[in-house]
């Protein structure tokens, strides 16, 4: 399942694109969840603060569904890719 959602132009302005995937985790220890991966894309490099921001405005706040393994990466030349994970539930 993926879904895309729109940034508010309050989070930043030259964000190209959030895209949003839900994926079934590997089976440990008995339990087998899910969790959210999150790709944002930006001209500028991005931030973990920009990260949880928008992860809070698409309605999934850390506190309840957790903020793991940001990275931000230059994937060419001007173009900046950031990823990070949280918990499809908050239960």
């Amino acid at each position: 399942m993926h879904r895309a959602f729109l940034v508010k132009e309050s989070l930043m302005s030259s964000v190209l694109n959030l895209t949003v995937s839900a994926v079934k985790t590997p089976q440990i220890m008995g339990f087998q969840g899910w969790r959210i991966n999150w790709q944002m894309s930006n001209f500028i490099p991005i931030t973990a603060d920009e990260a949880l921001k928008a992860q809070h405005e698409a309605g999934y706040h850390s506190l309840g569904y957790g903020f793991y393994g940001f990275d931000c990466q230059e994937v060419e030349p001007g173009l900046y890719v950031a990823t990070w994970m949280c918990a499809r539930s908050a239960d």
